[in-house]
């Protein structure tokens, strides 16, 4: 078996290690050489030989590569991401870029690759899964093992296990969360509505929903559906009957109602609340900050197997690592780096100081803190120049006030002030007029009131309102003067005493101008006297004159007609020209007569 393993032989200088490190590389055969190598290695009062050990690595799962950083290229449900080529490494009896394909008829093992022996007139084929292995093992040094692919050989199972267990001998149980039974070779789950994964672990993945996840969801962009019927409901940090508003600063999640944690200038996810940590911080709130790196002349190289590297069960080894490791410890701060030979801190941009200690000071911004911010009225982010803006104030430099209606942080917030009230642009507080009151000056000064918030008492007269601004007293029809107290004078009438009337030479009402006529006459002018039938005031009374007899327009008084007496005529004379009969004339009317 020939290993491939890329070692640094030759001895540097300290400048040449620095430029040309790690670029050259010999492929050795064995790792006895690589050991021997070690051990070989030139003595030299620079490097100390004793500190030269053996190092592990543990596997991030999700990513892969040398330093763990890049992301794997497949999803892998069913199996691993190898660590050191990122492709997914099927277990046994499944194969397929993401393993997701169970062994076809007649074939078993790893990726599927060994044909079964069974007879295929008496089976249906051999379980997949089921081999020997034959392991061959390196040991490199201080027990730690690299294990070479196993050799395998077939095994005939024709047998099927009961509902609820699967593999060798029917004796491993189904491990299927959401369902009960699974396949009885490869344990695969045969999942309910919803769930997907090889232990029905997983809910269907965005945008599906339903039996095997066939169905696709019907939901705007900033909706998720529900994995087993399809409703849809908004995603965390969208509210709102359309989903389209996003949570304000400081909060996140379902309907924006929890509140963010983060610390040390961490910005919150307003979906999932999870801090994004400044330069210089870690933790689930960004509240440690960074551990100290360390420094100094350093001597290091790594051994790759050319083949995948099975790691122990307790160490996750996936690659050897042998270190010479310096003793001096780095004191840079806020993600600043240091120089591997001197030790001098390169900060990041908007920190500085020896060890990158301090943020630049107001008004800098950038590496080096050499740039000079340009925010009128906010601070600018010390690593980029943005500017956040006070309180009040928006714009790319923080010129411009919030316009009208508008308040807060980047003008962001809607006024809630009622009455053409102004609103205060940093905190939205509402500043009322005379005549408002209330927290939004949603109110009016109630009648009597008047001025800043309706502190001052009105002086008006005959049922007069003043007004809520200024006290100036608002005179109801028929009344004049500043406070109310003057009857409208003669010919004028309505609200202040402001109209004419048109009644000529007769008076008008001083409420509505309605012309007050004389007794006896009628009209809207007083132009008519009372029709016969009708006396008195606007002519509304009726006569109560009977037989021929006539009333006076003014008094009502009854003029008999002949053969008639009586206060209404009622009363029928016997014979009209004897006196004694005359009910209508007085006593001594006769006596006078003769005088």
């Amino acid at each position: 078996m020939k290993l491939g393993f890329r070692l640094m032989k030759k001895r540097k200088t300290y400048e040449e290690l620095n430029e040309e490190f790690p670029k050259q590389f010999d492929v050795v055969d064995s790792i006895d050489e690589v050991i021997s190598s070690i051990e070989n290695y030139p003595a030299d009062e620079r490097y100390n030989t004793k500190a030269l050990s053996f190092g592990r690595r543990r596997h991030v799962t999700g990513f892969y590569g040398s330093q763990c950083n890049l992301k794997c290229r497949m999803d892998c449900p069913n199996g691993r991401c190898d660590p050191i080529f990122g492709y997914c490494t099927c277990p046994d009896g499944l194969y397929g870029q993401n393993c997701e394909k169970p062994c076809p008829s007649f074939t078993f093992g790893k990726n599927c690759r060994f044909p079964c022996k069974c007879a295929r007139e008496h089976s249906e084929g051999c379980d997949e899964i089921y081999a020997h292995s034959v392991n061959s093992d390196v040991t490199v040094l201080n027990g730690v093992t690299v294990r070479t692919e196993p050799v395998v050989t077939g095994r005939q199972v024709v047998a099927t296990c009961l509902k609820g267990y699967y593999g060798k001998h029917c004796s491993q149980s189904c491990r299927c969360a959401n369902s009960k039974s699974c396949d009885h070779i490869s344990g695969r789950c045969q999942c309910p509505k919803g769930y997907a994964g090889h232990s029905c672990t997983e809910l269907c993945p965005d945008g599906t929903y339903g039996e095997s996840c066939s169905h696709k969801c019907d939901c705007g962009d900033n909706s998720l559906c529900d994995a087993i019927s399809g409703k849809c409901f908004c995603k965390p940090g969208h509210s709102g009957p359309d989903c389209k508003s996003g949570c304000v600063q400081g909060r996140f999640g379902p309907d924006c109602n929890q509140l963010c944690s983060c610390e040390n200038g961490g910005v919150c996810d307003s979906s999932s609340g999870s801090c994004v940590c400044p330069p210089g911080y870690i933790g689930t709130k960004c509240e440690i900050a960074c551990q100290a790196d360390r420094y100094g002349p350093t001597f290091f190289f790594k051994i790759f197997s050319c083949i995948q590297l099975i790691p122990k069960p307790n160490t996750g080894l996936t690659n050897l690592r042998i270190v010479y490791r310096c003793e001096k410890i780095c004191s840079c701060e806020n993600g600043g780096t240091c120089d591997r030979l001197t030790g001098q801190c390169r900060c990041l941009p908007g920190f500085t100081g020896m060890t990158c200690n301090q943020v630049c000071p107001d008004g800098r911004y950038g590496a080096g803190c050499k740039e000079k911010c340009r925010c009128a009225n906010g601070h600018c982010n010390p690593t980029n120049g943005e500017c956040k803006c006070n309180l009040g104030f928006t714009g790319p430099s923080c010129e411009q006030t919030c316009p009208s209606g508008k308040y807060g942080l980047n003008c962001t917030l809607d006024c809630e002030c009622h009455g053409q009230a102004r609103c205060d642009p940093v905190q939205g507080c509402c500043d009322c007029p005379p005549g408002r009151y209330g927290s939004r000056c949603q109110f009016s000064c109630p009648n009597g009131f008047y001025g800043w918030y309706c502190s001052q008492s009105c002086s008006c007269q005959n049922g007069a309102h003043c007004d809520g601004a200024d006290g100036r007293c608002l005179c109801p029809a028929g009344f004049q003067g500043d406070k109310c107290e003057q009857k409208c004078s003669e010919g004028m009438f309505g609200p202040a005493c402001s109209q004419n009337c048109n009644c000529g030479k007769y008076k008008c009402d001083p409420t509505d101008g309605k012309c007050i006529c004389p007794v006896g006459r009628h009209g809207p002018l007083c132009e008519e006297e009372c029709r016969a039938g009708r006396y008195g005031e606007s002519c509304m009374n009726k006569c109560q004159c009977f037989n021929g007899a006539s009333c006076d327009p003014k008094t009502g008084q009854c003029s008999c007609s002949p053969g008639w007496l009586g206060p209404t005529c009622q009363v029928e004379m016997l014979d009209p020209n004897n006196i004694a009969n005359r009910g209508d004339l007085p006593e001594d009317w006769e006596w006078r007569t003769k005088r």
